[in-house]
């Protein structure tokens, strides 16, 4: 969703989607926390509906591995160079590895290995702009799965996140409680479902048109306008495609998004800002959740599509999931 807004920000944060998790032996619980955790020298956020890795009492760069009388080994480095942040973690014990790699680019790369009775390769990848992709092979089997944002995993693949993200999410910052987050979101879109906000995209849309405007006075008041919407018009900016902008439009829109880039961490309401007119989320909330969340999400979806659109959300699942698959096919990405 924000995927434009990292490479904006002038703050040192990376985009970091999270590793699934493997097990954890009781000598690292009786520890109490990864070398990852015990450092401190970052935080992980949720800013813009990505992970964030934010540098935090590490003003310089370090390097540090575990006792030699630690049964898991585990190995941190982080280093700053310039306003970007670079750092590699490693733990290796009996029952697998997991290593987490943020490199020059601000790119991403998890790879885990699972040794135990279900044997498991997990790769995550996310570029500092762009989707995130989790890749899960196991038993010969391979599932790839992508998604704008965090939110937007949670949102779509409730499951997956159950079962593997969120856990290992909150291993890594135990206080983090980013399951509990993630309903809080799904219910406050829930609660604006009905609300019209397409005459105010409308508006945003003059605004841009308006950067490019001959008139110096009229590109100027356009550009105080957007500004004056603050935090939710900078992930509607960011949907934008820069093809169908000019010179000028791009440059104001890429300062608009540098000055208005909050690197605090997302709360519901921002979050729905930021998702009330995106279709991908009301297609996931149709596709999931009890009859009520379908119904407010449909009728949503509707008013987002300017009609019915073609859904019964008291059809039985397999109906319901061939109505899907032709929703998806009109109005999926």
């Amino acid at each position: 969703m924000w995927s434009r807004i990292a490479s904006f920000s002038a703050f040192a944060l990376v985009a970091i989607q999270p590793l699934l998790a493997l097990g954890q032996n009781s000598a690292e619980s009786a520890s109490g926390l990864s070398l990852f955790a015990r450092t401190n020298w970052v935080r992980l956020e949720v800013v813009g509906g990505r992970i964030a890795v934010l540098t935090h009492r590490c003003g310089q760069s370090r390097s540090v591995s575990s006792d030699d009388s630690e049964p898991a080994r585990q190995v941190l480095t982080v280093q700053l160079r310039g306003k970007m942040l670079v750092m590699r973690y490693q733990r290796d014990d009996q029952f697998g590895r997991r290593e987490m790699v943020v490199d020059e680019e601000g790119t991403l790369r998890i790879t885990a290995l699972q040794y135990e009775a279900d044997p498991r390769e997990v790769t995550l990848h996310q570029p500092l702009e762009g989707k995130l992709t989790v890749t899960i092979e196991s038993g010969g089997s391979l599932t790839q799965t992508s998604a704008a944002s965090l939110w937007h995993l949670m949102l779509a693949e409730p499951q997956l996140c159950e079962q593997h993200v969120t856990p290992l999410l909150e291993s890594l910052r135990p206080d983090w409680r980013i399951a509990e987050q993630g309903d809080s979101i799904r219910k406050a879109l829930l609660a604006t479902a009905g609300t019209d906000v397409l005459a105010q995209r409308a508006e945003w849309r003059q605004w841009v048109a308006d950067l490019s405007h001959a008139n110096f006075q009229k590109r100027q008041a356009a550009d105080r306008a957007l500004r004056a919407v603050g935090q939710p018009v900078i992930a509607w900016l960011s949907r934008l495609d820069p093809e169908e902008l000019d010179a000028e439009q791009r440059q104001r829109v890429r300062r608009v998004c540098t000055e208005l880039a909050d690197p605090s961490p997302d709360s519901p309401a921002r979050v729905v800002s930021w998702l009330i007119d995106d279709k991908a989320v009301w297609l996931a909330m149709i596709a999931h959740g009890d009859l009520d969340q379908r119904i407010a999400a449909a009728d949503h979806l509707s008013k987002l599509c300017r009609r019915t659109i073609p859904f019964d959300p008291h059809a039985s699942q397999d109906q319901r999931q061939t109505q899907m698959r032709a929703l998806m096919a009109r109005y999926g990405e």
